[in-house]
């Protein structure tokens, strides 16, 4: 049944997103509390802009 679905159908309809000019730590805070591992990135208009994942904040809070 899931093949025969739409991605409208599948896709979160409020997904969590994150800012582009919150700090990284905000980013983590989110991806923990919501168990997801990729977090949209939005500018002031809520348009997307980009995409940040569990990995991108490892690396970022390792070269702190």
């Amino acid at each position: 049944k899931a093949l025969g679905q739409t991605v409208g159908e599948a896709m979160s309809d409020r997904p969590a997103v994150v800012k582009g000019n919150q700090p990284v730590r905000e980013a983590a805070r989110i991806m923990h509390d919501k168990k997801v591992r990729r977090l949209p990135v939005v500018d002031d208009e809520l348009k997307l802009i980009g995409i940040i994942t569990q990995g991108d904040v490892i690396q970022m809070m390792a070269a702190e």
